[in-house]
């Protein structure tokens, strides 16, 4: 079925046209700086951001609606540079999407990478250009073609270049690498920047050990051939000469993956260190999505989260893949993920660029990303503008989204509580605007409600 008449209602329940409105008295967070725009007025019309000023009393308004936003912060809509929706129609389920993309929105994710198109990228780059024109509304999509060997067949591809030739000709907006090994991702990088196409993914590959690093880890090697961003924090701790324990069986895939995620604890500080001036250098981002990583030794805590209604699973299915730890498993896992954070707070203080991505649950997810960035070591606004100014500019949205700024798509949060005193304030959500189509509270809430709904309807 055409993925348009799914969605031929979508959100017309509650989104009125696009309005014509100043909101007053509100502060802004300038997310580039880190600073806040005191008493402030947005002036929203035609979709996007006509004016910011300081507040007077002279302003002339004219026609526009008033909305007094006294004591609300603004903030650019919230983007996850990491998001996986393609279950949909894998399942046969593609009408649930719209409950998904609802989610993001009530969450105040305006923008999302779709991280895994699989066979369903044509479906994809479909919706993508459908939101653009505003036939639907719904937070902006970026598009990825996967590189994986799965895709060479499913596309009919004899060569990675040739693959990536045919998702480049589908339109996709950058070429994500997964599975592949050092030399494959060396090839699938040329094929790509000949075509101005962006490449990104794992830079590390637990099932294909290749003779460039017997463990399948090539992040140094790939960052220097100029690899434009790593995914994930698991998997590419450098560890140098170091002894290390022996890897176990090679069809015990939990157990690999823990393994993997244990090297560093063996990570060479001064070859780390190496590592991110490389990265620096070579203006490679990273996108830690530390969400997912904490999740092997803390995965107890989503047993009761609301998102996983969203992911259609109960907590034991969504997590049947990973089996219960012992405790010096959990103990490392926890300590790995320690590991990791300082890693991070490495990178950013030396300067790098990091996104922020989930790869976990629809929406809710972004806030506890920012909130472990935060932890890390990151302040609240350096988090936050890894999921505004950074996002944006990393998927070449910034002339569209990612700063509250004359000329761009009125795809604004507006916040209860001050983000930069404090990250889990990202949560205070008043209203979420899109294209200048605005979300009360009371519409959000009508959103989630629907969207449950037609969840448990399943």
């Amino acid at each position: 079925m055409h993925i348009l008449l799914y969605f031929s209602i979508f959100l017309c329940s509650y989104a009125s046209a696009q309005e014509k409105a100043a909101f007053i008295h509100v502060n802004i967070v300038d997310v580039e700086k880190g600073i806040l725009l005191k008493d402030h007025i947005i002036m929203i019309d035609g979709g996007k951001i006509t004016r910011v000023i300081p507040f007077t009393k002279k302003q002339s308004l004219g026609n526009y609606k008033v909305i007094d936003a006294e004591g609300k912060y603004m903030i650019p809509g919230l983007i996850d540079a990491h998001a996986h929706l393609h279950y949909f129609f894998k399942s046969n389920q593609q009408q649930l999407l719209q409950a998904a993309l609802q989610v993001f929105l009530y969450h105040g994710v305006t923008g999302l990478r779709e991280a895994s198109g699989s066979t369903f990228t044509k479906e994809f780059i479909q919706l993508r250009d459908s939101i653009d024109i505003g036939k639907i509304t719904a937070p902006k999509i970026y598009v990825s073609g996967i590189a994986t060997s799965t895709n060479l067949k499913k596309q009919d591809a004899s060569t990675y270049t040739e693959l990536v030739s045919k998702f480049s000709e589908m339109g996709v907006d950058g070429i994500k690498v997964k599975f592949t090994t050092f030399t494959e991702t060396k090839e699938i990088i040329d094929a790509a920047h000949a075509l101005h196409l962006p490449v990104y993914g794992h830079t590390a590959n637990i099932w294909k050990p290749d003779s460039f690093n017997i463990l399948g880890d090539f992040t140094p090697g790939i960052v220097d051939y100029g690899i434009d961003g790593v995914m994930h924090t698991g998997g590419f701790p450098p560890f140098g000469k170091k002894n290390i324990p022996a890897a176990p069986p090679a069809d015990s895939v939990f157990a690999t993956w823990l393994y993997m995620d244990a090297l560093w604890l063996y990570s060479d500080t001064i070859l780390e260190n190496r590592l991110i001036q490389k990265m620096i250098n070579q203006d490679t981002w990273l996108e830690p999505t530390l969400t997912i990583e904490q999740i092997v030794a803390s995965r107890e805590q989503y047993r009761n989260d609301p998102s996983l209604l969203f992911a259609l699973s109960s907590y034991d299915e969504y997590f049947s893949g990973y089996p219960p730890l012992t405790a010096v498993q959990k103990d490392s896992a926890l300590r790995v993920f320690e590991r990791k954070q300082i890693f991070v707070k490495k990178f950013h203080e030396a300067g790098g660029t990091i996104l922020a991505g989930t790869d976990l649950f629809y929406g809710s997810s972004l806030h506890k990303e920012l909130e472990l960035l935060t932890d890390a070591g990151l302040s609240p606004a350096a988090s936050l503008k890894t999921a505004t100014y950074n996002n944006a500019k990393v998927l070449g949205w910034l002339e569209e989204l990612g700063t509250v700024s004359e000329g761009k798509l009125a795809s604004l949060v507006l916040l209860d509580k001050n983000p930069l005193e404090n990250i889990s304030n990202t949560r205070t959500i008043n209203t979420v605007i899109i294209k200048g189509k605005i979300f009360y509270r009371q519409m959000l809430n009508d959103l989630m409600k629907e969207a449950k709904a037609m969840v448990t309807k399943q």
